[in-house]
């Protein structure tokens, strides 16, 4: 039978048996085929629509029960059929292909056929029968349009066929575990002919790609267009077999980079950034803003942080991709990390690559540059409606609305005659006489904009200079702090807050960030006073957590009416006067990701029980940290090696931020019984 007749009667025949007819002898004496390419496989065009339910993948702990095992062999089998059909298609559409290329893919027709029946025969024995699942075209629809047989080895041979390796050795072991020997047999044969199948691509993609200074993994990478991405050429979230791969051909370097590779599906992705320099810029007051060196250090000191709180379908723009080793360590806590890509390429893919949304770490005019011009209008529209809340006066008039709504029901509460005035004439502050005390510039946020007075002419001087550059301030007294917290929020398009989390901080004594506690329990380590005041109920019979919960639905009407959709933190701290402690219940709002939600993050990661704490450390304070190379790293892991399991971190610790990044700043989550020990671990381990 001449090939191109059997390759038609792969994608016309629609009774199976028919279709899958194997003649004694090919020839490949007329290759051309004249009739018009049919746009999908008949079974396709003909196939009803199926009463039965259309069945999700059984998962592996569900292999035990026999009609799930048909179930799994039914979707095996549609997927060989897919690939059966795309290969006959592969044929027809080039008939000029080498004809060591056309004969390889008609050999490996005939294995995908065996397979099918394989299949067929294990899910028959259950009492199912192929069709009984409705048919998935995906392969078709991401294949079929293949113009040259190079895409066919891109997208089929070293995308689908090599995710199989993956699938085929993962489901391989579910069987082992299960004592199913007739199922694991089968795997065992679709497993060692799908590594000769890889291995059958990757020789002609050698052969027809053109010759570069690319590696084979940046060559295949380029090759493609999404959604069919690198994403497609393995198993997410199961098994990835390196042994395998090795053995189809791929180089070590390949292997490797693959195995960290993230990419977003079919769904478009969110796009983010790390932009700190989001409150600077806002309290500059103009239309073009550069940030300064330091914020640009943090910048990109600090660049892959949200790979902590991404979705591995997102995508991260950067200034430097993160390295293997910071991706390894990710892994091994139970993080995962999204796709990374540079500004400079992202110029070039904007239009191309639709997204679902923008979050950077903060909302702010500049981020909006990476938008395409229509969605960067919108964005920019959006933010006019929401930027009075930075504003230290803006969070002091809330504090006072809160105030006179909830001060009855809370006792705990700050009062009102230690709350912060504003100032916009000197002769607002004078009869100021509470010493120390803190001015605050109207967009003083996170510890910037703040001035620490001790006494009248030091707060006059310092007055007259805020009221030169900013027409006004805030001015309050200096507390005696016992605890810093934060509230965080995190607000969808319905303007309902979820992933509500409390998070304990630490700041030095100008209030600038210096760590927090990262945990599963919000009380480790404070003392018992401290925990009386949180968890004794008061005389209307509410603790704290109530006024939290209260906090939270006062704030969340105030940004009802804006459009207001990404994380905010609310600061908040404990303080003690007259030998009693009250709270401050908002110091200042942060409408933009911040420390507290990564916190709240990473104690997803932690083991219960175990006590942890967050740093973003300054490198010139720690020598090794200074000077870290991947040597150096490996020599550090294997002093200090990171402990964790399905349970999370345990001991040790690990990398929030790339330590191999040109910065001077690195973010480290690590394990000790105080925050005080943690810096003493962290100088032991770095200095």
């Amino acid at each position: 039978m001449e090939i191109r007749e059997f390759a038609e009667n792969l994608l016309r025949e629609t009774n199976l048996e028919k279709k899958l007819f194997l003649p004694d002898e090919f020839t490949d004496r007329d290759p051309v085929f004249n009739k018009k390419l049919p746009s999908r496989p008949e079974r396709f065009q003909t196939s009803k629509k199926i009463e039965k339910p259309s069945y999700q993948f059984p998962k592996a702990k569900d292999l035990q029960k026999s009609e799930n095992v048909a179930r799994a062999m039914h979707f095996f089998a549609n997927h060989e059929l897919l690939a059966i059909e795309l290969m006959a298609l592969a044929l027809l559409k080039f008939p000029e292909a080498p004809k060591a290329f056309r004969r390889g893919l008609l050999k490996e027709i005939t294995e995908e056929i065996d397979h099918l029946k394989l299949y067929q025969g294990r899910m028959e024995k259950e009492g199912m029968s192929f069709g009984d699942i409705s048919p998935n075209d995906y392969f078709w629809r991401v294949l079929s349009d293949m113009k040259h047989p190079i895409d066919f080895c891109t997208k089929m041979s070293l995308g689908f066929e090599q995710a199989n390796l993956d699938f085929s050795k993962y489901f391989q072991n579910c069987f082992q575990e299960l004592g199913d020997q007739e199922s694991l047999d089968i795997l065992n044969v679709v497993y060692e002919d799908e590594i000769r199948h890889v291995a059958f691509g990757l020789h002609w993609f050698e052969k027809w790609s053109e010759k570069s200074s690319e590696t084979l993994f940046d060559r295949h990478k380029n090759s493609l267009s999404f959604p069919m991405g690198l994403q497609r050429a393995k198993a997410q979230g199961k098994f990835f077999d390196e042994e395998g791969r090795r053995r189809a051909g791929f180089d070590s370097d390949y292997i490797q980079q693959l195995k960290l590779y993230r990419s977003s599906r079919e769904r478009p992705p969110v796009l983010r950034l790390f932009n700190p320099e989001v409150e600077a810029e806002i309290s500059s007051l103009k239309n073009t803003y550069t940030a300064d060196k330091l914020t640009q250090n943090l910048k990109r000191s600090l660049q892959h942080l949200p790979h902590l709180y991404a979705l591995e379908q997102d995508i991260l723009l950067v200034e430097s991709l993160s390295s293997p080793e910071f991706k390894e360590d990710l892994l091994k806590v139970g993080f995962s990390y999204c796709e990374e890509i540079k500004f400079s390429d992202w110029k070039k893919l904007r239009k191309s690559r639709k997204i679902a949304g923008f979050r950077p770490w903060g909302d702010s005019f500049s981020s909006a540059k990476v938008l395409q011009e229509k969605e960067s209008i919108e964005f920019r529209d959006k933010l006019d409606a929401y930027q009075c809340f930075h504003s230290q006066q803006k969070s002091l008039e809330l504090l006072r609305e809160f105030l006179q709504l909830f001060a009855d029901k809370y006792p705990q509460l700050i009062q009102m005659e230690d709350l912060a005035v504003q100032v916009s004439c000197l002769a607002d502050i004078e009869d100021w006489a509470h010493f120390p005390a803190v001015l605050k510039a109207p967009l003083a946020l996170s510890g910037r904009g703040l001035n620490f007075v001790e006494n009248k002419e030091e707060l006059v001087a310092a007055a007259k200079n805020l009221l030169k550059s900013q027409k006004s301030f805030v001015l309050e007294k200096k507390f005696e702090r016992r605890m810093d917290f934060s509230l965080q929020m995190d607000f969808n398009e319905h303007k309902n807050a979820f992933n509500k989390a409390l998070a304990r901080f630490f700041t030095d004594a100008k209030g600038k960030y210096q760590g927090g506690v990262v945990g599963k329990n919000f009380f480790d380590s404070l003392d018992d006073r401290l925990l009386r005041f949180w968890n004794e109920p008061n005389e209307f019979g509410f603790n704290l957590y109530d006024m939290v919960e209260d906090l939270n639905c006062f704030l969340s009407k105030k940004l009802m009416d804006t459009n207001y959709t990404s994380v905010l933190g609310v600061d908040c701290f404990v303080f003690e006067k007259n030998d009693k402690l009250y709270v401050k219940p908002l110091v200042e709002i942060n409408l933009r990701h911040n420390m507290g939600y990564v916190k709240s993050k990473l104690s997803q990661k932690v083991r219960p029980g175990v006590k942890a704490f967050f740093h973003v450390l300054h490198k010139r304070h720690y020598p090794l940290l200074k000077n870290l190379n991947i040597e150096s790293f490996a020599e550090l892991r294997e002093k200090y090696p990171l402990k964790a399991d399905e349970k999370g971190l345990h001991d040790g610790f690990v990398f929030l931020s790339e330590p191999f990044v040109e910065g001077d700043f690195v973010a480290i989550l690590q394990t000790a019984e105080s925050f005080e020990e943690s810096l003493s671990l962290l100088q032991k381990r770095f200095v």
